[in-house]
């Protein structure tokens, strides 16, 4: 459990959680111009990643959201995300976590919290790879079918919340 006024850590996946495979899909077929904000960005996933924020900021938790997706790579990958965030009025994105050549996500996501100072129970992290160990007991593991949906509400909010 945290004090009041405390951070809450979101490591936050893009592929998976934020959209899915039928988002490339329908955005193909309905010819939306892949310069479009949203090309490659669930609306839905994005709502129900909107009401985990409030739910945080209710129970007076300060949201940092730190970037473990591969869109840290992308070109204007980290630029597009802050936008879609910046009219949902979400925090914004500020971190995001070393690209590190001999290390998977789970060890880029270790060195970002060591180089912070900031514990496991601080963090949750929304991901659609199953397998994060060492991190297994703060994921919530979405689907690159359905990506983040109000079940992944529910399971952060019990993680944190108790």
């Amino acid at each position: 459990m945290y004090n009041n006024s405390s951070k809450v850590y979101i490591f936050l996946d893009i592929n998976g959680v934020l959209n899915t495979k039928s988002t490339f899909q329908r955005q193909i077929a309905d010819k939306v111009p892949e310069n479009s904000l949203y090309y490659d960005i669930e609306p839905s996933c994005v709502l129900a990643f909107r009401e985990f924020i409030q739910t945080l900021i209710e129970h007076n938790y300060v949201p940092e959201i730190v970037l473990s997706s591969s869109w840290k790579e992308k070109e204007q990958g980290l630029f597009r995300i802050n936008c879609v965030f910046q009219i949902c009025h979400f925090p914004l994105i500020n971190e995001v976590t070393p690209s590190l050549k001999n290390a998977n996500r789970v060890g880029e996501i270790r060195k970002w919290m060591k180089d912070h100072n900031v514990s496991k129970e601080q963090v949750i992290v929304f991901d659609d790879e199953s397998n994060l160990d060492g991190i297994q007991d703060r994921l919530v593991s979405t689907s690159d079918l359905s990506g983040f949906q109000q079940k992944h509400v529910e399971m952060a909010s019990k993680l944190l919340f108790g």
